[in-house]
């Protein structure tokens, strides 16, 4: 749910969707893809808080966004837009799926590559960040009522 909604707010900013359009992947790149992309690891770890008698609403999610591209300069590029765009967002995410996104913090930058398994001897680059999105969820009521 939350991913959905991440991916369809990433691709509403112009920041990002000049880099990539609507090239956001979940959990793997599709072979043969056309970069730069996203790749969005949604829900590695979180939270909904819950208390005696049920939830009160409140969540949260760990999301890994890899930012791949052909150059070291693309990916860094493609994660500063992704950064800015989300960086302490909060409102209404998503049209297929509405989450009300309390915040979205940047928790960590990582890099990577991937070494060119065609022959070609060219790698993929990979600038990930990582965030935190606090959001509201439909509480859980544990008296039955």
């Amino acid at each position: 749910m939350i991913g959905t909604a991440f991916r369809e707010y990433l691709i509403s900013q112009p920041g990002v969707s000049g880099l990539i359009g609507d090239r956001v992947y979940v959990s793997m790149l599709k072979q043969g893809a056309t970069l730069p992309a996203i790749v969005m690891h949604d829900s590695i770890s979180g939270t909904s808080y819950e208390h005696l008698t049920g939830g009160d609403g409140l969540a949260n999610r760990r999301v890994q966004i890899d930012c791949v591209a052909s150059t070291v300069d693309e990916a860094e590029q493609l994660r500063e837009e992704v950064r800015k765009a989300s960086a302490t967002a909060r409102g209404t995410w998503g049209s297929t799926v509405s989450v009300e996104v309390l915040g979205c913090n940047t928790a960590a930058l990582y890099a990577g590559i991937d070494d060119a398994k065609d022959g070609s001897e060219r790698p993929r680059y990979r600038r990930i960040i990582d965030f935190t999105i606090d959001y509201r969820e439909q509480a859980v009521n544990h008296n039955g009522e």
